[in-house]
């Protein structure tokens, strides 16, 4: 795992910075050291997106199994979401263009 680079000036991302930019609601982010336009990757948006709710869905499952109280459910799903967002830095790279994320 490591952290995204800038296609333009080969600039390394921090964690912060990183992570920054992949929880931003709009579809691109900026460059820190040269302001270019970044859009993240077709493939990291969709390896995100499958990340996420087939360990949510799998998370789920097993927290109904194991006929857990609530309490714990929450606390583990509290758990899982903060490793999910310290992960989601590392699971996004970027292009100069915005890639189309259904081939036709």
């Amino acid at each position: 795992m490591k952290l995204p680079t800038c296609p333009n000036c080969q600039h390394s991302f921090t964690w912060k910075e990183a992570c920054r930019a992949a929880t931003k609601t709009k579809r691109f982010t900026y460059c820190p050291n040269c302001q270019t336009t970044l859009y993240p990757t077709a493939n990291s948006l969709t390896k995100s997106a499958l990340v996420f709710a087939l360990l949510q869905l799998i998370f789920l499952v097993v927290l109904s199994a194991l006929n857990l109280p609530i309490g714990i459910a929450v606390l583990a799903l509290a758990i899982y979401l903060a490793l999910f967002l310290a992960y989601m830095p590392y699971g996004y790279q970027y292009n100069e263009y915005e890639d189309s994320l259904f081939k036709l």
